[in-house]
C-alpha cells in the first residue's frame, strides 16, 4: 500500500495503488471488481474513511483538504480495505503521522516531542529536589511526593534515550554509526 507515513492537515494528497494479488490463492484484485477503501483511526473522534476511484485497473486515493481538517494531530493507525458482494478483507495496514498545519496555529505552539516535554518536567523536577528539601506535603485531600534522585535520574536516562530513538527513526539511522577494528591475529 502507498500511503504516506507523514500527513499535514488541511493540505490535499492523493497516492496510487496497483492491482493486489492473494499471496496463497493466486486471485488478482482489481478496481474492476473491488472497491478499496482506507480508514483511518487515532486521534480523532471518529474514523474517517477515503474511499479509491477507479485508476486503470489500481486505485486512487484522495484525502481532501476538508477531510484532511477534521484529522487531529497526532498518531493513527490506517487499514486498506478490499470489498466486494460479500467480500471483505483488510489487505494493508500500518502507522501514519497528522502534522499540525502550522497556517493554522493561534497562539503559541510546542514542538516538542511528548517525551522531550517529559524530559524537561523531570529535569525540573530533579532542580526542585537539589533546592527544595521537602520529600511531602498534602493540601487538603491532595498529597504531593518527591521522587528521589535515582528514581528522577533513571527517568531523565530513559527519557533522553527514547528522544534519541525518535531522532533516529526521524533520520532514517542516518545518525547511526558502526564501529570496526580489525587486528592481526
Amino acid at each position: 500500500m502507498n500511503i504516506p507515513s507523514l500527513l499535514r492537515q488541511n493540505e490535499t494528497l492523493s497516492w496510487s495503488d496497483a492491482p493486489v494479488a492473494d499471496p496463497v490463492t493466486g486471485v488478482e484484485y482489481t478496481s474492476a471488481t473491488h472497491t478499496l477503501t482506507y480508514v483511518l483511526a487515532g486521534a480523532s473522534a471518529a474514523p474517517v474513511s477515503l474511499a479509491a476511484t477507479a485508476s486503470g485497473t489500481g486505485w486512487l486515493t484522495t484525502l481532501d483538504a476538508v477531510n484532511s481538517a477534521d484529522l487531529v494531530p497526532g498518531k493513527y493507525r490506517w487499514q486498506a480495505v478490499l470489498t466486494a458482494a460479500s467480500f471483505r478483507r483488510v489487505i494493508g495496514q500500518g502507522d501514519l503521522t497528522i502534522q499540525t498545519d502550522l497556517g493554522e496555529v493561534s497562539g503559541t505552539f510546542d514542538p516538542r516531542s511528548e517525551n522531550e516535554k517529559a524530559l524537561d518536567q523531570w529535569k525540573a523536577a530533579l532542580a526542585a529536589l537539589s533546592t527544595d528539601r521537602v520529600r511531602e506535603y498534602q493540601i487538603g485531600n491532595r498529597r504531593l511526593t518527591y521522587r528521589d534522585l535515582k528514581d528522577i535520574t533513571d527517568m531523565i536516562e530513559f527519557l533522553q534515550a527514547q528522544i534519541l530513538t525518535e531522532k533516529s527513526i526521524k533520520n532514517a539511522g542516518r545518525d547511526r554509526h558502526l564501529h570496526v577494528r580489525f587486528d592481526r591475529a
